[in-house]
């Protein structure tokens, strides 16, 4: 048993029981990996509930404060985790980015790059996209809806969406510029939108 499929083990019976999220459209996710998947972020509770419900195991780009701590350092590094320097255009980060979809990973991105209290999902950062374009990987848009403030026992909607092929962020371009970039941006995180809207 991997140390990933040890923690799922170990959360499984704290998320069902406990933040119990009503899921819909697991008929969306692809069977095999090597894709992206795109989450707005709210709450500390996204990360759990997605990666217990989610069959696949998912390599988190996560904000560097998370691994400063030579204990939390150790716990994401093991789930498979990389941190990520926001607002930096951090090389580091983007290499391990790719290298999760060159080895047919998922990798987990929150395209917000922070949580986003208000809940309603914001405007999010280019990151997602840039790396979309650049790898030819296709997007998972993923919604959690906490329906308010989130508390562990309140109502929660977990929502997965279509897939978006890349042929659809790219638009047919043979070159990635600002414009696509953009494009793709507003793409995913409008779909993660609509997605989030079903059960407002």
């Amino acid at each position: 048993m991997t140390f990933y499929s040890f923690v799922r083990a170990v959360l499984t019976p704290f998320v069902r029981w406990f933040l119990k999220p009503r899921v819909a459209g697991r008929e969306n996710i692809p069977s095999d990996a090597g894709f992206i998947i795109c989450c707005n972020h709210q709450s500390m509770w996204d990360l759990f509930i997605l990666v217990i419900d989610f069959p696949h195991q998912v390599s988190f780009m996560a904000k560097k404060e998370m691994f400063k701590n030579p204990i939390s350092r150790w716990f994401f590094t093991k789930l498979g985790a990389f941190p990520v320097e926001r607002g930096s255009g951090d090389k580091s980060a983007i290499k391990n980015a790719m290298d999760v979809l060159n080895k047919g990973g998922v990798l987990g991105i929150y395209p917000e790059g922070t949580r986003n209290k208000e809940g309603r999902p914001g405007k999010a950062k280019a990151g997602a996209a840039m790396l979309a374009l650049n790898s030819g990987a296709d997007v998972l848009p993923v919604a959690i809806n906490y329906h308010g403030k989130p508390s562990l026992f309140g109502k929660k909607t977990l929502n997965y969406g279509k897939i978006i092929k890349n042929e659809t962020l790219s638009g047919g371009a043979d070159k990635v510029g600002k414009t696509q970039i953009r494009e793709a941006t507003d793409t995913i995180m409008g779909e993660i939108t609509k997605l989030w809207e079903k059960d407002n």
